[in-house]
């Protein structure tokens, strides 16, 4: 028996409460507005009566009505709903001095009161399960998260879908009139163009081994925390350390190699001090649980504390099950990996991305090499069904890029390879395949991998272009071995034991 916890009052504001609903009668287009701009809904009123009275307010507002205290009140009676409600709460409304203008400090008031009560309901609901023992800790606690997550989200409350086409049409005013972008950018212009930003949903980032997916993740993370985007990662794939030093490397434009073996000068060294600073102020927030419920759960509690904007997870076949064991049939493991990922994409209204490897089939020895498809994702199965939108990074190929090129007097001749400067090993050109994409086209976008930079850059689409893109990387490259003072030193080529995922 709670003794105690049954003397307490839950928190509520029979003031608050009575202001908001005076506000209403007194300006009921323009309050009503203000307290659903709020979020604020009938069930968070803690009197039964104000939700009824709120209920019928909102009600007569979404049929149009002319309303002022009179039809509001003879709307009341028409409906019997003045007795249900009681004259004494109309009385009292109606003898409130509230100011209309008050009726949004007002509404969080109420707001925050029923927030309260929810949590007071949610714990008492823990702590009656953790006394009966059904449950494990561990299980306990995963539920945490997941029961408040909503509440923190919408308010507890389920939008109509008149809310929601209401916030999704202004939502497309405000970006028609250029205040706002459609989901989060992009740093390659033309491949967020083709996705229309990142919305939310399962994205899937797929390539061979250091196929380049990881430096794809690695950019995008860069570009969104360095205009303070929170980002949620999981890396299972290597280290805190590594995973952030790699995005020091990028910012510093050093390679990671010239670090490694020393061979840095010292006015290179305080620009990596001057770029470790300046990413330890940006909002990454790394999760090191390996488990699919682990990272969920950590992801929830990110949502709620930093409200996170995007998690990614690196990569997903290397995620288990919550007691560790690996499924002996992997397309089952990863369908189940996809379903939950996808749904806790819609729960807390941010893109998921999951990096995922290839199957070897595209990298066999002696066969010519062809564009990958979604059928290459390793132990695919339901990947690509659960999936939003689904990204193959692969090699270029010579038909990738126009077979056209210019002789000396600026005539159009054919070009059937790619240039002589893609071969180099300081960079490559790739092509990033939108493969899959519910919200609307599919197509190929070029892009410049600098892989010890881990530098992923937007390539032009002609010959001319991709040249142009490949000669600044061999001169960045060149300049920097310049500077060494260390005879026979060179930039890593990609083979010197340097995984570049």
């Amino acid at each position: 028996m709670r003794n105690i916890e049954e003397l307490r009052i839950p928190p509520h504001s029979p003031e608050a409460e009575l202001a908001v609903l005076q506000a209403m009668f007194i300006d009921p287009v323009g309050s009503i507005g203000k307290a659903q701009g709020k979020k604020l809904r009938p069930q968070m009123f803690y009197d039964a009566r104000h939700k009824m009275l709120c209920d019928s307010l909102y009600e007569m507002a979404k049929d149009g009505r002319g309303m002022d205290a009179l039809t509001i009140t003879e709307w009341l009676k028409d409906r019997n709903e003045t007795e249900r409600i009681g004259y004494d709460v109309l009385a009292s409304i109606m003898q409130s001095n509230s100011l209309a203008e008050n009726v949004g400090p007002y509404s969080e008031i109420v707001i925050e009161k029923y927030l309260r009560r929810k949590v007071i309901e949610i714990s008492i609901n823990l702590m009656d399960e953790a006394y009966a023992g059904e449950k494990t800790g561990q299980e306990l606690v995963r539920d945490i998260p997941r029961l408040l997550a909503p509440i923190m989200s919408t308010g507890g409350c389920q939008k109509t879908n008149k809310e929601i086409l209401d916030a999704w049409y202004d939502r497309m005013v405000a970006i028609k009139k250029g205040e706002i972008t459609n989901g989060l950018p992009l740093p390659w212009p033309a491949l967020d163009e083709l996705m229309c930003g990142l919305e939310p949903g399962l994205i899937i980032v797929g390539a061979e081994k250091s196929g380049g997916k990881t430096t794809f993740e690695l950019n995008l993370c860069d570009h969104l925390a360095r205009n303070g985007c929170p980002i949620g990662r999981a890396g299972l794939d290597m280290s805190v350390e590594s995973l952030l030093c790699r995005s020091v490397v990028r910012e510093a434009r050093i390679s990671l190699p010239r670090l490694k073996h020393g061979h840095a000068k010292w006015n290179q060294m305080a620009t990596v001090k001057e770029c470790k600073n300046l990413i330890a102020t940006w909002p990454y927030y790394i999760i090191e649980n390996g488990t699919v419920s682990g990272i969920c759960q950590e992801a929830r509690m990110l949502k709620i504390k930093h409200d996170i904007q995007l998690l990614t997870v690196d990569f997903m076949q290397l995620v288990v099950t919550d007691d560790g064991r690996i499924d002996s049939n992997m397309n089952m493991l990863m369908g189940v990996v996809t379903r939950t990922f996808k749904a806790l994409a819609f729960e807390l209204d941010i893109p998921v991305i999951l990096l995922s490897q290839f199957s070897r089939a595209i990298a066999r020895p002696n066969e010519k090499r062809r564009r990958p498809v979604l059928t290459d994702l390793r132990d695919s199965g339901n990947i690509e069904q659960n999936a939003t939108q689904v990204i193959l990074l692969s090699k270029a190929l010579p038909e990738d890029f126009p077979a056209i090129a210019w002789d000396e007097n600026g005539e159009e001749t054919e070009w059937l390879t790619l240039p002589p400067e893609a071969e180099k090993k300081y960079y490559r050109p790739v092509i990033a395949d939108l493969a899959k994409n519910q919200n609307g086209e599919t197509g190929e976008i070029p892009l410049v991998l600098a892989a010890s930079y881990f530098r992923l850059d937007e390539a032009g689409t002609g010959y001319k272009t991709m040249a142009a893109d490949l000669l600044r990387y061999e001169r960045e490259t060149i300049d920097e071995e310049a500077q060494s003072s260390i005879p026979g030193e060179r930039v890593c080529d990609g083979d010197d034991d340097f995984d570049v995922e």
